[in-house]
């Protein structure tokens, strides 16, 4: 949803799309998904920080 700016049930159209064409569950996707987001993104310092004052409101 954050990188391509579309709602949820649009993302989630895309997980169960990605889940039938590979014979995957929805939820295996998205683990796998957040694994690899998690591992294989940088993601900068001053992004985390905007994002945290998001999280908090500010």
């Amino acid at each position: 949803m954050l990188v391509n700016a579309i709602p949820a049930d649009r993302a989630f159209d895309i997980l169960t799309w990605h889940s039938q064409e590979t014979n995957v569950k929805v939820r295996n996707v998205a683990e796998r998904l957040l694994t690899r987001v998690a591992t294989d993104f940088h993601i900068p310092d001053a992004v985390r920080t905007h994002f945290d004052h998001v999280l908090l409101g500010r």
